[in-house]
């Protein structure tokens, strides 16, 4: 059954003298509640219109009819992206039929087109049997009913956007507004054939800057798997990807394990100091002292020492630290549990005088 209706609805402001982002989020509440009720999502862009998605058709048919939001006109319009989706799926026994023939028998499923993967070799153009199908609404179903077969269907995730000039993702060439690149080099573009060395323009590695083992490449790949599968802006998708692996202008070989077998430094909430745990394959013992420092009570900070012997955890107790140092104290002699008479401070190791 082909349910299709705009899911993504863009509302922006027709008077530059009031613009939606001026409103405050209880106003804008407000005005979508008496227009569509509760919708699904609500979002404010970052030119200040807004992308609201809708639970039920009403919702859609009514806020595309708003003329009016609030005080102010507005212009209310169907997103151009996110109400549709993209699959592909592999099917030999349509490989008789065309494009056309078979976008006419799906279209009751929501695919409105249909374009088959062409390769060529030895200068020819061979069709195969794999086809990029668009749907006409943002969920795109799993399988699809070919005949009596039943076709899975796959995400489509398009490679990275690459400049043909200045060889930098993101944009086309004719929008770019840098220095022509060779592709093969990095250096400036030259008319004639390219002889010298591979030279990535993006990551400086020794292949071309088309090649699909470039990290960027690849990190790119990556933003763009994120912005189909969580259906989200290119901006957001890329600040999601930077965030769980920030670029450091090298690839780190470092395995899960060896970053857990690493020293792991934590803040101490009570004594405010760094507590750093050893890791099990080093030969070292704990040692722990206590440092009065001059100033107050509860001015009390902790530190480890390494020497031949087990390891062991560091006390992160104060009371437990300040009574360790009283008693240490006594067993030593020094007279009273006042702050230390160093003019900065004294370490005092429990049980050294025992």
């Amino acid at each position: 059954m082909n349910d299709s209706w705009p899911r993504f609805i863009l509302m922006s402001s027709a008077s530059e003298e009031k613009p939606l982002s001026k409103l405050s989020p209880f106003a804008v509440q407000k005005g979508f509640q008496a227009i569509a009720g509760t919708l699904k999502s609500t979002k404010k862009l970052r030119d200040g219109s807004f992308l609201v998605e809708c639970s039920r058709r009403t919702q859609a048919e009514n806020l595309l009819k708003t003329v009016h939001f609030v005080d102010r006109p507005v212009h209310v319009s169907v997103h151009k992206t996110l109400n549709s989706s993209r699959g592909v799926i592999r099917c030999r026994d349509l490989s008789d039929m065309s494009e056309t023939e078979i976008r006419d028998e799906l279209q009751t499923q929501g695919v409105v087109e249909v374009h088959r993967v062409t390769v060529k070799k030895e200068g020819k153009v061979i069709p195969t049997n794999t086809l990029f199908l668009t749907f006409n609404r943002p969920d795109m179903p799993k399988e699809l009913r070919v005949g009596y077969l039943k076709v899975k269907v796959d995400l489509f995730i398009p490679n990275p956007l690459r400049c043909f000039n200045c060889n930098k993702f993101g944009h086309t060439s004719q929008r770019c507004k840098t220095a022509a690149k060779c592709q093969r080099c990095g250096k400036d573009k030259h008319e004639e054939q390219c002889e010298g060395p591979q030279i990535c323009s993006n990551c400086s590695g020794p292949h071309a800057a088309s090649a699909k083992d470039c990290p960027v490449w690849k990190k790119e790949k990556e933003i763009q798997r994120i912005r189909v599968e969580k259906r989200i802006s290119f901006p957001e998708a890329r600040q999601l990807v930077e965030a769980t692996s920030p670029s450091t202008g090298f690839t780190s070989n470092l395995s899960f394990a060896d970053v857990l077998n690493k020293k792991r430094s934590v803040k101490s909430v009570v004594c405010q100091t760094d507590l750093t745990w050893v890791s099990s394959d080093t030969p070292v013992q704990t040692v722990r002292s206590v440092s009065l420092v001059s100033g107050g009570p509860g001015s009390v900070s902790i530190g480890t020492q390494a020497s031949s012997g087990k390891s062991g955890p560091v006390s992160t107790d104060a009371r437990a630290l300040r009574e360790s140092a009283l008693q240490a104290d006594k067993s030593s002699g020094s007279p009273g549990a006042g702050p230390s008479t160093s003019p900065k401070h004294q370490t005092l190791t429990p049980g050294a005088g025992s």
